[in-house]
């Protein structure tokens, strides 16, 4: 019989047979990370490659922010001004995850929609092909 539970979104694996990180989101309450602990890690690898390839060498954190933009720079995809907090309008340093090649800043409502859209131009297909089937009202 197959055990039910968490899978990664990424690699499909599922518990027990992989772990799963916790945080806190900016509410305080504690969430299991829908990405294995493997995944994950490799992802964070990833991003810091990607920073030091941009950046140089160096502290991860100080390196973001002696190099991030003033706030009030507009999102590379929706414009809007972002910030340096943790809200939705926060800045986040966006990069290829295959190429470690940093693309610039977005917010985090961007940046997580487009992780969400598998950060690539396929996903991206699929939702406009999804919404050029609905007729545009203006």
């Amino acid at each position: 019989m197959e055990e039910t539970g968490r899978k990664c979104t990424k690699c499909g694996r599922g518990a027990p047979d992989v772990w799963f990180y916790t945080r806190k989101n900016s509410y305080g309450k504690l969430y299991i990370r829908e990405l294995c602990n493997e995944c994950y890690a490799a992802r964070r690898s990833s991003q810091n490659r990607a920073i030091r390839k941009t950046f140089g060498p160096g502290s991860i954190t100080a390196l973001l922010k002696a190099n991030r933009p003033p706030e009030g720079t507009p999102c590379g995809i929706c414009g809007v001004p972002m910030t340096h907090d943790k809200t939705r309008t926060g800045m986040c340093f966006d990069h290829d995850h295959e190429t470690d090649t940093f693309r610039g800043w977005l917010c985090k409502v961007c940046n997580t929609s487009l992780g969400g859209l598998g950060d690539n131009l396929k996903g991206l297909a699929k939702v406009v092909k999804y919404l050029s089937t609905y007729e545009i009202i203006n």
